[in-house]
């Protein structure tokens, strides 16, 4: 038997994106060709979890920054996704999983809105991210550590530029029976 592929989902703390986050575990599940493993990342008031005493303030959503932390959560070992949970996935993730990332440590699509790339589905190399990382017990207190991060990867060669279609904007425009994975943003 295969590995499952890993996927973290960051969703909201309080169960407001309930219907949203069932909506998409079940298009990932019913496309995969191999077990997953999805953790929904999700702010808590206990402190030993890595989902734990951040400082978020400056994020845009409730999760932003913990996307940075995934290579760790795994031990620097193997593979791993990161999505928003407001997205319908169409295609096999373990094509996403397998992508050839050309040595890079991280994948994500270009885009605009940050400057080059858009981290909203990522693809790990957990090992090839631990000389990029900056440790999660340092991430958690500083609350600007997302948009560092950001800063530090959008529009740069270390990224692996991934086929839009894995992180297709409303659509993108693209002819439905095309889609791979709809991000909801508007």
């Amino acid at each position: 038997m295969s590995e499952p592929v890993r996927i973290f989902i960051g969703t909201s703390a309080n169960g407001e994106d309930a219907e949203c986050e069932m909506v998409y575990e079940y298009s990932i599940r019913k496309n995969a060709s191999v077990p997953v493993e999805i953790t929904w990342m999700r702010q808590t008031h206990d402190d030993t979890s890595l989902w734990g005493g951040w400082q978020t303030q400056m994020w845009s959503t409730p999760f932003s920054g913990f996307r940075w932390v995934i290579p760790e959560a795994c031990g620097f070992k193997g593979r791993a996704i990161y999505t928003d949970c407001d997205m319908i996935n169409f295609k096999d993730i373990n094509d996403l999983i397998n992508i050839d990332m050309e040595g890079k440590p991280v994948a994500a699509r270009r885009g605009q809105r940050f400057g080059g790339h858009e981290f909203c589905v990522m693809v790990f190399d957990c090992a090839a991210f631990e000389d990029y990382s900056m440790p999660s017990n340092r991430m958690k207190n500083i609350p600007e550590s997302h948009h560092r991060m950001i800063n530090k990867f959008s529009g740069q060669p270390i990224v692996k530029d991934l086929d839009p279609k894995w992180n297709c904007l409303d659509g993108d425009d693209v002819p439905v029976d095309e889609l791979w994975h709809v991000h909801y943003t508007d």
